[in-house]
């Protein structure tokens, strides 16, 4: 996999940690135990750091950057969606991005929150903890669901197996 050094800060990653051959890392990045990092994906701290925090994921062609002296910080368990863009934000435990959502500088997704597929975040706005939030611009819409929260914890589950499951069987044959 692409892994940059950048002005002396170089991606720690953990060994129990997958990240594809396919997703770039650059300067301070730090990937704790059990993450998974999908093809595509791009890890940019240049300007600042990424965090992605245990047992977390982050899916295919998913882009993380930030402002000048500002951080990306994924918490524990979170689940990143396919083609999703954080730029400065900052979620926390359990929460989950859904596919192709935006957020921007300053967001904040409070833990077991849920952002809609291809919503945009805008800058500033905190999600309450367990709220859902969707639409461009996006709006708190209420409280999940008991059930809903279920269902992305059993997501997380499948997730949080994939890495061992990719270091052990995953090869290229082409």
């Amino acid at each position: 996999m692409p892994l940059y050094e950048f002005e002396g800060q170089a991606p720690q990653i953990d060994p129990s940690a997958h990240v594809h051959p396919q997703a770039v890392l650059i300067g301070q990045v730090s990937i704790a135990a059990g993450c998974f990092i999908g093809a595509g994906a791009v890890l940019r701290a240049d300007f600042g750091r990424i965090e992605v925090g245990r047992e977390s994921n982050l899916q295919e062609n998913c882009v993380l950057h930030q402002n000048p002296g500002q951080a990306v910080l994924i918490g524990q368990g979170v689940i990143v969606a396919h083609g999703a863009i954080l730029h400065d934000a900052v979620v926390d435990d359990g929460a989950f991005i859904g596919m192709g959502s935006v957020l921007l500088a300053g967001a904040r997704v409070g833990a077991r929150a849920m952002v809609a597929a291809g919503s945009l975040v805008p800058a500033g706005m905190e999600v309450p903890p367990e709220h859902l939030a969707l639409g461009n611009p996006a709006r708190v819409k209420g409280p999940l669901s008991p059930e809903r929260l279920a269902a992305t914890a059993r997501g997380l589950e499948l997730y949080k197996a994939l890495p061992g499951r990719c270091l052990r069987g995953m090869k290229l044959i082409g």
